[in-house]
C-alpha cells in the first residue's frame, strides 16, 4: 500500500486578523459551502484551511494548478473530516476523496490527511502524530534550523511511539529522503517509513504511517477506493482509521480519532 500524509499546524489569531482586516479573502480561499458550513467563524475556518494545506503537503504541490477553492473541506461529522480535490493538477492514483482528523491545540489547529488507493477494501495503515514546542525568541537565521530540528524530534517521537504500541524496535532508524526529495525514516530492515512535518504557531508536528500487511482487493474493486465519485470517505466497515496524536511538552494529552 503506498500512502501519503500530510500535516498542517496554523494559528487562529491569525486568521481572525487576516480575516478582519482583508474581508474580501474569504470569499478568494473558501468555497460557498464551506463558508455556510463555518459561518465564517474563524476558528472554524482555520480547520478549514490547515486540511487544505496538509491535502497539498500530501499531493506534493502548491496551489498552482489547484487553487485554494479546489479543495473542499466538508463539514465535519463523527470525527471525520472528508477533503475533496475538486480539479486541476492531480498525480495518477491519488485519491480525490481523502479523509482528515483536525485537534485543536492552544490557540492553533492541527490537521492530517492521509491518503492510500484502496483503504476502503484494505486494512488501514497505524498512524501517530506528534507535537513539539518550538524555542521561541531566537534570531532570524537561527529560526529555521531550529523549527527543522523540532519538527524531525516529533517525527522520531511519533515513529518510537508507533513502534512501543505494535512491538516493533525504533534503534537504528535514520532520516533519509526520497527520489522526489520527501523525508522518510529508514529502518535497520529496509522499511521507508512515510513522514510529514509541518511547523507553524510556536508548534512542530509530525505524522508517521507504518502499513499493515497487504491483503487481496475484494470482489469488484478496482484500486480506485476513495477515487470513487460521491465517496464519503467512510469505504466499508474495514477502513476505519485509527490516528492518535501524542503530545510532548505537556502541550496535548493523547487523543485517538477514528477517521
Amino acid at each position: 500500500m503506498v500512502v501519503r500524509l500530510g500535516v498542517d499546524v496554523s494559528d487562529v489569531a491569525d486568521w481572525a486578523v487576516r480575516l478582519r482586516r482583508t474581508p474580501q479573502v474569504a470569499a478568494v480561499a473558501f468555497t460557498e459551502r464551506e463558508l455556510a458550513a463555518t459561518a465564517a467563524d474563524p476558528r472554524a475556518l482555520t480547520e478549514v484551511w490547515a486540511l487544505k494545506e496538509a491535502v497539498l503537503k500530501a499531493l506534493g504541490t502548491g496551489f498552482d494548478g489547484i487553487g485554494w477553492r479546489g479543495i473542499e473541506v466538508a463539514p465535519p461529522g463523527g470525527g471525520v473530516r472528508v477533503v475533496r480535490i475538486a480539479g486541476g493538477r492531480h498525480p495518477p492514483g491519488f485519491p480525490r476523496v481523502l479523509r482528515g482528523a483536525v485537534r485543536e491545540v492552544g490557540g492553533s489547529v492541527l490537521a492530517a490527511v492521509v491518503a492510500a488507493p484502496g483503504l476502503g477494501h484494505r486494512p488501514p495503515p497505524r498512524l501517530r502524530a506528534a507535537l513539539v514546542a518550538v524555542p521561541g525568541g531566537l534570531p532570524r537565521r537561527e529560526r529555521q534550523r531550529a523549527h527543522s530540528a523540532a519538527a524531525r524530534l516529533a517525527g522520531r517521537r511519533a515513529w518510537e511511539a508507533l513502534c512501543a504500541g505494535v512491538g516493533r524496535t525504533a534503534a537504528g532508524t535514520c532520516w533519509g529522503r526520497t527520489e522526489a526529495g520527501a523525508p522518510v525514516l529508514r529502518t535497520v530492515d529496509g522499511l521507508r517509513v512515510p513522514v510529514a512535518l509541518a511547523h507553524g504557531a510556536g508548534l512542530a508536528a509530525a505524522l508517521v504511517a507504518l502499513p499493515v500487511a497487504r491483503v487481496p482487493y475484494e470482489a469488484g474493486d478496482d484500486g480506485a477506493g476513495d477515487n470513487r465519485p460521491g465517496d464519503s470517505g467512510r469505504g466499508s466497515g474495514k477502513s476505519s482509521l485509527e490516528l492518535t496524536i501524542i503530545a510532548h511538552d505537556n502541550l496535548l494529552k493523547e487523543v485517538t480519532v477514528h477517521a
